[in-house]
């Protein structure tokens, strides 16, 4: 198998499982004697650094009564190698499901039309995926069409990655010429128990998520068509105070229509006095009931780590799609997607 394509570096499930069950691998005895110029050779690694907030490096590492306060002021690797020395090997496993990098953070969340239990997953999953997609293949030939090229199983359900060569630019070649270049794109899918969900990471446009999720349904032999969570036309500005309400979130930004009759995009910089714009005076005289094309939530949920995280999510138009900030984690992704389920029910 040769390299996988994207963020996820050489590490397959295969190499992370034999590098776990070699019976000489005691990682943490290992990492607390590491040199302090190496580096752990855990295969999961690399994902980790690109993929987990500093911040919550950080968090982690203090929390650890062994840790080196030297190691916490230098680069992420160093903090990272030191996270990996002192932390248990469950909490790593958790940083690496929980931050699974995909291609990027636009998210469309589909409901299944038909009732699908977790066994009747895992009897699709064993009977349908084979296993060498298991560890990544490498695509020779691509379509239009998404390819499945890995799966990765999660505590909650799995995770899908395909490719399809669905998109062209024009490059300019020559002096005064242009070429039509098709463009490979990757997206990232989820099955996501307890409520069996789909989560599509990745296409800009309603049909390409619908598609994606097709794709993921044809592979695994179910049946189920798919529903799209958002809110009815012309139901976008109460679904948003509803949604604003039960995450007990702050508005950071937004496009609205002004007095003039413009759309002007609102960005609030003073948010250590006043956290939410729509508290903020000249605000809501202006723009609080005005037409909004886009708004900016910030929420604070507890990820699987037990770790306060806040992080953004961008909705608006087209309606259904949801674009979380760069780093955020699996597991504020999921808690936003049981927040609207339940207000769309």
């Amino acid at each position: 198998m040769g390299h996988l394509p994207g963020p996820l570096g050489s590490a397959t499930r295969e190499s992370v499982e034999a590098y776990l069950l070699d019976p000489n691998s005691n990682l943490r005895y290992k990492w607390r004697h590491m040199s302090s110029t190496s580096m752990p050779s855990d295969p999961r690694f690399k994902r980790i650094l690109e993929n987990v907030p500093r911040e919550v490096l950080m968090k982690l590492a203090t929390s650890q009564r062994q840790h080196d306060p030297e190691k916490l002021s230098k680069d992420k690797e160093t903090l990272l190698a030191e996270v990996f020395r002192t932390c248990s090997a469950q909490t790593i496993a958790t940083l690496y499901d929980d931050y699974p990098a995909p291609a990027n953070f636009t998210v469309w969340f589909f409901e299944l039309q038909d009732t699908l239990s977790r066994s009747a997953f895992n009897a699709a999953l064993t009977e349908k995926v084979p296993p060498k997609v298991r560890t990544g293949i490498t695509l020779q030939y691509l379509s239009e069409d998404p390819e499945l090229y890995q799966m990765e199983e999660a505590a909650s359900g799995a995770l899908f990655r395909f490719a399809a060569k669905d998109g062209k630019q024009n490059l300019a070649t020559e002096f005064g010429e242009r070429v039509p270049v098709e463009l490979v794109n990757y997206y990232t899918t989820t099955v996501h128990f307890s409520e069996p969900s789909i989560a599509v990471f990745g296409p800009y446009g309603r049909g390409k998520a619908v598609s994606i999720a097709d794709a993921l349904l044809n592979v695994l032999g179910l049946k189920s068509g798919v529903e799209l969570m958002a809110p009815s036309r012309g139901g976008s500005r109460e679904f948003y105070n509803q949604v604003k309400k039960t995450l007990g979130a702050f508005l950071v930004e937004t496009k609205r229509l002004d007095p003039a009759g413009n759309y002007k995009t609102i960005a609030w910089q003073s948010r250590t006095k006043q956290p939410d714009l729509e508290a903020v005076a000249d605000f809501k005289k202006s723009h609080l009931n005005a037409d909004s094309m886009y708004d900016v939530l910030q929420f604070t949920c507890q990820n699987k780590l037990g770790l306060g995280e806040t992080t953004h999510v961008k909705f608006g138009y087209p309606l259904g799609r949801f674009t979380f900030k760069h780093e955020t984690s699996m597991s504020a992704i999921f808690y936003f997607e049981d927040c609207i389920r339940a207000l769309l029910q």
